[in-house]
């Protein structure tokens, strides 16, 4: 019994010492529909990547783009981009979404990255077509559960 409640308290405390900040929305933002589509491999279902597509809202306040939605697990998470110098939105590597909860007692931590060919984390950098009103990038993207190793749900 001991063990079982020593194991318990460290989770408690790393998961507070740990503890990540999902994305802040502005207040009011408004959001338009997009269809979110991808070339995907779901993680213990498929190995080779299949056609994907999820409806996802997108808002923007100045150069803040937020993004909810890629996936099923993730309908309620939020992602934030930055338009740079170049026009591009950028968001962070191993930007942090928000834990999805199973009962209060189990959660999955998930992060959006870029995979690079050195197979580490990066920026994602979303070309955007105003006339066509579509973001494009041709990187990798993984949905995943650890800033520190790759644990891919979605990629």
């Amino acid at each position: 019994m001991k063990k079982f409640t020593l194991f318990t308290l460290f989770v408690t405390f790393t998961s507070v010492l740990f503890a990540q900040t999902p994305v802040i929305v502005p207040e009011g933002l408004e959001t338009e529909i997009y269809i979110f589509s991808a070339k995907a491999v779901e993680e213990g279902t498929s190995t080779e990547p299949e056609d994907y597509t999820y409806q996802s809202r997108i808002g923007f306040d100045g150069n803040d783009m937020y993004i909810k939605g890629l996936s099923a697990n993730t309908a309620d998470m939020w992602l934030k981009a930055t338009k740079n110098a170049e026009g591009k939105y950028v968001i962070p590597a191993n930007q942090y979404m928000g834990q999805l909860n199973f009962g209060g007692w189990l959660g999955f931590d998930y992060y959006l990255a870029a995979r690079d060919e050195n197979d580490k984390a990066a920026d994602v950098v979303l070309d955007f077509d105003a006339e066509n009103n579509k973001f494009t990038t041709n990187q990798v993207v993984v949905l995943h559960e650890s800033p520190e190793q790759w644990y891919p749900y979605q990629t």
